[in-house]
């Protein structure tokens, strides 16, 4: 079951401080990874190692997230023990998964920007404003 730890928000912050700059590296920062390590770094959880096998490599992320796409990720989410989040009640640390078309992105809600993870930027904070909008948007988080 998820649950908050009592400092979640400094821990979160120190998470995005330490990813900030970081290389993309699949199963470690490509975006579903890097949200599912915020998560742990939150709860004291282990959903991203879990889920690492899933990401060893381009073609091994892009088959999983094809067989479950965003509602069934969004299931197993819940199925730990978060919850979906209407739109516009978004706080710290809940994730944004977006999908367009067949490719599915995550992103950690920190302060009002986004922290995720790109191959051609690797980890980095975005703009809401930056992040294309995808009507098939579920927000995650723990309540």
């Amino acid at each position: 079951m998820l649950v908050k730890k009592q400092n979640w928000r400094q821990l979160l912050v120190k998470f995005a401080e330490a990813e900030a700059g970081t290389p993309f590296v699949w199963g470690q920062s490509n975006c579903v990874s890097l949200a599912l390590r915020a998560i742990d770094e939150q709860c004291g959880s282990a959903l991203a190692a879990e889920y690492k096998r899933h990401m060893k490599s381009e073609r091994a992320a892009w088959a999983w997230s094809q067989r479950n796409g965003i509602a069934e990720i969004a299931k197993k989410f819940i199925e730990h023990g978060g919850c979906e989040i209407a739109r516009f009640y978004e706080d710290d640390g809940d994730i944004l998964l977006m999908q367009h078309d067949r490719e599915i992105s995550a992103h950690v809600l920190i302060s009002g920007r986004y922290l995720s993870s790109t191959p051609g930027l690797g980890v980095a904070y975005f703009a809401p404003a930056d992040l294309r909008d995808s009507p098939q948007r579920i927000v995650l988080g723990v309540r």
